[in-house]
């Protein structure tokens, strides 16, 4: 394999201090030379040539420029952290409280730095939020389930874009970030107590009680809606003030800011493009619901980025489901806690996605949209009812 060109070497040296080979390239090329230029933390490889040319021609420091092993020492204080809950890891172990359940320990040694990565644009995202999960997910290598395997390619890509623009390449930054230890913030002032609202004929959450406040930290160990022990869907739990695994207090609602406006998120697969499409003409003859669905992800975008922001903001989500479908909806119900979430059987199935099952399903004869005399007034009912739930937040 052709060795790495020194500029190359300093790129790939700011992104991990720990790369052997380009600390390798590095170390041969400057020595004990004060010859490294660094601005604001990060490692100017242009000043940083124009500095050991200095050196070389006149044998003094060029102003500004550092010795490889003094910014290398500084970097210690840095600790290795996990990229799902950005606590620190020890030799590749994390440990994860869960009050008032025991401590569990997750060994992050077997992942590698690349998946590491997309662990952490995962969880930047916002879907992937359990580290244990994360981990056994990712230990499938090189044969990743879809999920992961489409987040492994949309972080490919946008690494490798030539002309990022200014909120990609923050994007980058920040999922590089979350790989180095730092310490948390102060706890964050409790918002006022939210009362959810209740999906018709729904039962358990919310129903008749008021949140208590919220206990919250930033940023949070590993949410782990889903994993609650009074998880009842629609990310919120049984009673107030349950605790989650991450050791956050969950109220009957969640932590997270209410979903804004009236916004409708449909969920597919590729197979059922067509009833998506009906739906959304029936929802899209009305003013007062703004609907978004994969289909109108733009060239240049990342999916997995536009999706988690709109599901953060979304009233309601539609799961439109089938034997193609995504048989897990616990990642997309931590990624809109406070929406409804609202299953549609299109196509004939075993059931309901994961996570979805206690919820209460369209069409409401039970039959699937495919299996109904007319297709099309079966959805028309259907997007009635999305209709009137969404206008009731």
């Amino acid at each position: 394999m052709k060795p790495i060109e020194f500029s190359e070497a300093l790129t790939k040296l700011q992104a991990n201090r720990r790369d052997e080979e380009a600390l390798a390239v590095v170390r041969a090329k400057l020595g004990s030379a004060p010859a490294l230029m660094v601005a604001d933390g990060k490692i100017d490889v242009v000043d940083t040539l124009d500095a050991l040319d200095h050196y070389t021609q006149h044998g003094s420091a060029a102003p500004g420029a550092v010795r490889l092993e003094d910014w290398l020492q500084e970097g210690k204080a840095d600790t290795e952290a996990s990229p799902v809950t950005r606590e620190p890891l020890f030799k590749g172990k994390e440990s994860v409280q869960r009050p008032p359940l025991p401590p569990i320990v997750v060994d992050w040694t077997p992942i590698s730095q690349d998946l590491r990565e997309v662990a952490s644009y995962a969880a930047d995202a916002g879907w992937a939020r359990d580290p244990e999960m994360v981990v056994a997910a990712l230990r499938r290598a090189p044969n990743l389930s879809d999920e992961w395997a489409r987040a492994q390619r949309d972080w490919n890509a946008l690494c490798d874009l030539k002309k990022p623009t200014p909120e990609q390449r923050a994007t980058i930054e920040r999922v590089q970030q979350r790989l180095v230890f730092q310490r948390l913030a102060p706890p964050m002032a409790s918002p006022a107590p939210l009362s959810p609202p209740k999906f018709p004929g729904q039962q358990g959450w919310g129903a008749g009680k008021s949140p208590a406040p919220i206990e919250m930290t930033e940023p949070c160990a590993a949410d782990g809606m889903a994993q609650c022990p009074g998880f009842r869907g629609l990310g919120g739990c049984a009673d107030p003030g349950e605790i989650g695994r991450c050791g956050r207090r969950i109220p009957g609602g969640t932590s997270l800011a209410p979903s804004a406006g009236r916004a409708v998120v449909i969920l597919s697969a590729p197979a059922d493009e067509s009833y998506r499409n009906l739906l959304v003409r029936f929802l899209g003859a009305t003013s007062d619901v703004q609907v978004w669905h994969d289909g109108m992800i733009r060239a240049g975008q990342v999916p997995a980025m536009v999706r988690a922001h709109e599901l953060r903001k979304a009233a309601v989500v539609v799961h439109l489901y089938s034997a193609d479908s995504d048989m897990d909806a616990r990642s997309t119900i931590a990624a809109a806690p406070l929406a409804v979430h609202v299953p549609v059987a299109v196509r004939p199935c075993m059931g309901p996605p994961f996570g979805l099952e206690s919820m209460e399903r369209l069409p409401r004869h039970g039959r699937p949209i495919s299996a109904a005399p007319d297709r099309e007034a079966a959805m028309l009912e259907v997007a009635q009812a999305i209709h009137t739930i969404a206008a009731a937040r």
